[in-house]
């Protein structure tokens, strides 16, 4: 799976050349391709790496680029109702029949 991540990530960073992936978030994403490839596949045997030592610095970029980049999301909801609803429910229900999703 990260394998295919990391395809992903290339494949963004020439698409879209204005906002590439840093090499060093390549390069640290690479690292922990190789580490999940070279544990062994016995469970029991597993080289035991405290998750911050590989996620903290992806994210910790991550969040960096999304502040560079001034990336954004809005989704938008809207879910229809096939039955009616009990009115103490209605609060809690948007009605229409369209689901979006904005990115």
């Amino acid at each position: 799976m990260l394998t295919g991540v990391y395809g992903t990530y290339v494949a963004f960073k020439f698409k879209f050349p204005q906002t590439p992936l840093t090499d060093n978030y390549l390069s640290t994403f690479k690292n922990a391709i190789q580490f999940t490839n070279s544990q062994p596949l016995d469970y029991s045997q597993l080289i035991i790496l405290p998750l911050s030592a590989i996620v903290n610095p992806l994210f910790a970029m991550n969040q960096q680029l999304i502040r560079q980049y001034h990336i954004s999301s809005k989704v938008m909801l809207i879910i229809a109702l096939l039955r009616p609803v009990h009115p103490s429910l209605v609060k809690h229900c948007i009605t229409d029949r369209i689901r979006k999703v904005f990115f």
